[in-house]
């Protein structure tokens, strides 16, 4: 498993010009007002827009992943990056395309290899493919490729096949569910971080 991650997802998807007073707020002290050029966290629309173009870019990286396993010629600004022979274990020595997928969440990429070096090469694809567009990889954040690995608050083990909640994670999770269990208890409103963790 190796997960990738875009840095500021919704900032790539500005807001036309015609639009931006409905996204403007004055602000309380100074008066000044103020209007949001791109989408920003909390507009409905934009984790779906993000999502629907984020699968767009996966299904890039997976057909160079599937042109390399059947030896055809790559897409158009892929053909730098290098490919990785069948000898060496690279996506030429997959049998069948399920033995590699890339999945997406908004801005998280999973690669999923059989083979190292299958993960390795879908790294480079990817880092390829999220220039095209212009977008900008956190490349601190790569993690991978590793047969265990936390993803979403989950650990992962693809070798035992167990999926669980790191303890620290679960501890958070739990005081979160007594908190939202408590305030709504009293009938008061639910504070938004909680909000916001529960439906993220």
């Amino acid at each position: 498993m190796a997960k990738s991650d875009l840095k500021d997802m919704f900032y790539n998807f500005p807001v036309r010009q015609a639009d931006w007073t409905f996204l403007g707020f004055s602000h309380p002290v100074t008066g000044q007002y103020f209007v949001v050029l791109f989408y920003a966290m909390g507009i409905g629309c934009a984790p779906p827009h993000c999502q629907e173009f984020a699968e767009t870019v996966r299904d890039m990286i997976k057909d160079e992943a599937e042109r390399r396993r059947l030896g055809t010629s790559s897409l158009p600004g892929l053909e730098s990056v290098p490919r990785t022979s069948a000898a060496k274990d690279g996506l030429a020595a997959a049998q069948s395309p399920q033995v590699f997928t890339t999945e997406v969440y908004i801005d998280d990429f999973q690669h999923l290899t059989q083979l190292l070096q299958q993960g390795l090469e879908l790294f480079e694809i990817g880092a390829k493919v999220y220039e095209i567009p212009g977008l900008i990889e956190k490349v601190v954040k790569r993690e991978g490729p590793a047969r265990i690995m936390t993803l979403l608050g989950f650990e992962f083990n693809s070798t035992t096949g167990v999926l669980r909640i790191p303890e620290a994670k679960a501890s958070e999770i739990v005081l979160l569910i007594r908190q939202f269990i408590a305030t709504a208890h009293k009938g008061g409103s639910v504070p938004c971080s909680i909000f916001v963790v529960f439906t993220r």
